[in-house]
């Protein structure tokens, strides 16, 4: 089983909070209920670009969520500076 990364808990989290379901999402986006399912359990990871772009369909700004997620407990590299890549991979998890 794939480890779950923070772009799809993000993906997720706003889904939810849209009160959308993964097939809803998907048709939205233009993509399937399934490309949604992967993306959300860390089979596949998204670029940052893809991520943007579903958390906005979903009327959501991209960096006030971004904002709340970093003010979180989140556990920093060695030089205190998180890298949006990072996150993205799901390197820094909260």
């Amino acid at each position: 089983m794939a480890k779950q990364t923070l772009a799809g808990q993000l993906v997720r989290r706003c889904r939810l909070r849209s009160n959308l379901s993964q097939e809803q999402l998907g048709k939205i986006a233009g993509t399937t209920q399934s490309a949604i399912s992967r993306l959300e359990s860390g089979t596949t990871v998204p670029s940052f670009d893809r991520v943007a772009d579903l958390v906005e369909l979903m009327g959501l700004s991209l960096d006030t969520v971004l904002q709340r997620l970093l003010e979180g407990d989140f556990e920093r590299p060695k030089a205190g500076r998180i890298d949006i890549g990072d996150v993205l991979r799901g390197n820094i998890l909260p």
